[in-house]
This record gives C-alpha cells, sequence and structure tokens, in this order.
C-alpha cells in the first residue's frame, strides 16, 4: 500500500540516504585530499580540489539539516543549495584546466578528462534533483503550509 503523499517517504527518503552517503565517503575523500596537500608538488590543484570538497560537503550538510523540517521554506532553500554545488562543479573544472593547462603547462591529459566527466557528473545529478524538488508531488505535499487548529 503507497504512502500518503504528504509523509516523508519514497524519492525524498531516497534523496536524504544519497545526502547520507556522500556525507559518509565524504570522510574518506576528506583524508585523502588533506594527505595529498602535503604529498602532491601541484598545490594550486589540490587547494582548488580541497575548497570544492569543503563547500560541497557543507551544501549536503546544511540539506541534511533541514531536508525533514515540513517548512513551506524547505524545497527553495534545497533547490538554492543543489544550484550552488552545480556552479562550484563548473567553476571548479574551468580553475582544474587554467591551473593545469596555463600555471603548470600540462598538456590536455586523461586527469583534465576525468575532472571534466566528475563535473558533468555533479551538474546533471544535482539538476536531476533540482527538477524533483521543483515537480514532485510528494514534496509538495509535504512541504505544505501545515495549519494547527488545535487550541
Amino acid at each position: 500500500m503507497p504512502r500518503p503523499l504528504n509523509e516523508f517517504a519514497g524519492w525524498l527518503r531516497f534523496f536524504q540516504i544519497l545526502i547520507m552517503l556522500n556525507l559518509l565517503f565524504s570522510v574518506f575523500t576528506g583524508v585523502m585530499l588533506f594527505e595529498s596537500l602535503f604529498v602532491d608538488q601541484e598545490k594550486l590543484l589540490t587547494i582548488g580540489e580541497l575548497a570544492q570538497f569543503g563547500f560541497v560537503v557543507y551544501m549536503l550538510y546544511m540539506i541534511l539539516k533541514i531536508i525533514q523540517n515540513p517548512s513551506p521554506e524547505v524545497p527553495e532553500q534545497i533547490k538554492q543549495y543543489l544550484f550552488n554545488i552545480f556552479i562550484v562543479a563548473g567553476l571548479h573544472f574551468v580553475y582544474f584546466t587554467v591551473v593545469s593547462l596555463m600555471v603548470y603547462g600540462h598538456e590536455w591529459s586523461q586527469i583534465n578528462t576525468v575532472s571534466f566527466a566528475a563535473a558533468v557528473q555533479t551538474m546533471l545529478w544535482t539538476a536531476i534533483w533540482r527538477t524533483y524538488f521543483e515537480r514532485s508531488k510528494r514534496v509538495n505535499a509535504f512541504y505544505s503550509k501545515k495549519i494547527d487548529y488545535h487550541v
């Protein structure tokens, strides 16, 4: 039997689980990035990756913090956080490419292609979930204004 639309369930719950998993795996990524800061010769690239990483982790934490609050403002806030992640993914790719090609004088390589693929993947992921928060019936029902008439 399907759950009522005004409950926190379905794709909305799945999104919350994805955010939690992203934050969990970010611990390992953060340790590896911080370690590479002391090992890598190209510190500007690592600093850029750390900046993007920190920003994305903060945005995911902010989403996780508010997602179960049934306030009508929450979907707009989540859409804004997802948009911020979208923009930072694109900016990070541009930064990575400019620094690796112009500052360090590298040729286009596989690592640039991987950076491009990661940016596109993140941008698609955020665009899909942002669309979900715009069009979902469950999101509209769960985050609608609930007026309590009990005194």
